[in-house]
């Protein structure tokens, strides 16, 4: 137990960054010893980070693919999941459980390595659903596999084959020569702003998500789109669901909120969740309550993601889940990781989420339809997907990347079938969807970028593909309102 004790050490360190573990759902499958404090009664949960006290509990689970958890004795218990390639999430006997997997770094001069220990967790909360009782734990695998544990670059810095790449992506200098290709080449348009030229490098790689080591050249598989055939249920699902749908105008009432300004912090996760969310409680209060909520009480708030160094919507979601989301005017957003001691005390109202999850129940389960009638049944959604060079000149039309004109590429990992892991670097909120004229099927998505971009802050993305990764890692918050 002393072994797992320093092990956690070295992620308490780097825990308010962005956490560059990568393990994957192959690392994950397996049996696993926990080790649990005791349940405390208390409003909110303890602050693992810091201790995780003493660990008078013990339990073994097994977790098999694709979601589900097991006991010894082969009786199913619960559901896990992945959250990404950083943690794991799982509900057993009314208990829900998540932990980031456990890393090392190792920089010599501008080289920077990871070792990711797939096979350990570093600190995690677990809870009694719906009650007020939380505790602390930590967990290993049991028969550690050698390709448990991971030595590789940063992920990020993977994404890029030439260092010609990473200066297109995070430059202040317009590229002119893109611009005019995407416009004489593709049916979308694009257009060189002057605010991006007004933009430090450091804002660009905040809003892109991107923090990247430019010596690093990995040759990867370059993403490609297929289209899947609809199997009969999805062909009468397909038919049931509107064609067009927009919750900027419902019947001639707008739901969604105004667009904003993630600024220099890597928040975009906070904004496409609570961007989501507000809107739901628009459509929830019949646009009684139209204030907008607070990222900034997320970005300052929460343990479960990264401050302004990046995040995920799902654990937005989970942090209104354990605590609560606020109205802008409880703490009102300043672009950097701030106090959570500023926000409010006794604000008009909470949001509470009783539910959250990936869209279709577990990560890599997402499909184009889940997502289009979870949109049309309660509201709009929030979504990952890879940002490329070309996509901060997007101006009009139905974005797609085009391949041949940046060697950048996604990294997809699969297993028998079942999507298992795709890079993303950017978070927005999709409040509806489309087809034009020509039978080309989109998202309609809100960005955080300000209103100066793209289509009045907005974009549409190629839909029922997977382009740029925007449809693996969907997911929604299910809520109440609390008026105080």
């Amino acid at each position: 137990m002393n072994l797992v004790v320093l092990l956690l050490v070295s992620i308490l360190t780097v825990a308010n960054a962005d956490l560059p573990v990568h393990c994957l759902h192959e690392n994950i499958v397996g049996e696993w010893k926990l080790f649990k404090s005791r349940l405390v009664e208390r409003d909110y949960p303890l602050d693992c980070k810091k201790d995780v006290g003493n660990t008078e509990i013990e339990e073994t689970i097994v977790l098999k693919s694709p979601n589900i958890v097991y006991n010894k004795n082969n009786r199913r218990i619960g559901f896990w999941t992945m959250i990404y390639d950083q943690g794991f999430e799982f509900t057993i006997k009314e208990q829900l459980h998540f932990a980031f997997n456990n890393f090392t770094q190792q920089r010599t001069g501008e080289n920077e390595m990871i070792t990711s220990y797939c096979g350990q967790t570093s600190f995690g909360w677990y809870r009694i659903l719906d009650d007020n009782k939380h505790g602390c734990y930590y967990a290993h695998k049991i028969n550690v596999k050698k390709n448990d544990t991971i030595v590789s670059p940063p992920v990020n810095s993977m994404l890029y084959l030439e260092k010609g790449e990473y200066e297109k992506l995070n430059t202040h200098k317009n590229n002119h020569k893109l611009v005019r290709s995407i416009n004489e080449e593709e049916d979308w348009s694009a257009e060189a702003y002057d605010n991006l030229e007004k933009m430090t490098i450091s804002k660009i790689k905040a809003i892109s998500g991107q923090s990247i080591d430019t010596k690093t050249q990995q040759q990867l598989l370059e993403s490609e789109n297929r289209v899947m055939e609809d199997s009969a249920a999805d062909r009468i699902l397909r038919k049931q669901l509107p064609k067009q749908w927009d919750w900027r105008n419902v019947s001639g009432i707008n739901y969604v909120g105004p667009v904003r300004d993630q600024e220099s912090c890597g928040s975009c996760y906070a904004f496409a969740a609570t961007s989501a969310i507000e809107s739901r409680v628009r459509i929830l209060t019949n646009n009684r309550l139209k204030s907008i909520l607070s990222p900034q009480q997320v970005v300052s708030c929460s343990d479960y993601n990264q401050k302004c160094s990046g995040g995920f919507p799902i654990m937005v979601g989970k942090h209104g889940y354990d605590f609560y989301l606020v109205p802008e005017e409880c703490y009102e957003y300043q672009g950097q990781p701030g106090d959570c001691k500023l926000a409010c005390k006794n604000p008009k109202y909470k949001v509470k989420v009783t539910q959250y999850s990936y869209i279709g129940g577990y990560y890599g389960a997402n499909n184009e339809l889940n997502m289009m009638r979870e949109v049309v049944e309660r509201g709009p959604i929030s979504i990952n997907y890879m940002v490329y060079p070309s996509f901060h000149y997007y101006k009009h039309g139905v974005y797609r990347h085009n391949h041949k004109q940046s060697r950048f590429f996604n990294i997809k990992t699969a297993h028998n079938g079942v999507k298992h892991w795709e890079a993303t670097t950017h978070a927005v909120a999709v409040v509806g969807y489309g087809e034009t004229d020509e039978g080309v099927r989109y998202w309609i998505c809100k960005n955080s970028w300000g209103d100066w971009w793209g289509e009045g802050g907005y974009f549409k993305i190629l839909r029922g593909v997977d382009e740029c990764a925007s449809e693996m890692q969907a997911s929604s918050a299910q809520i109440e309102i609390i008026e105080m």
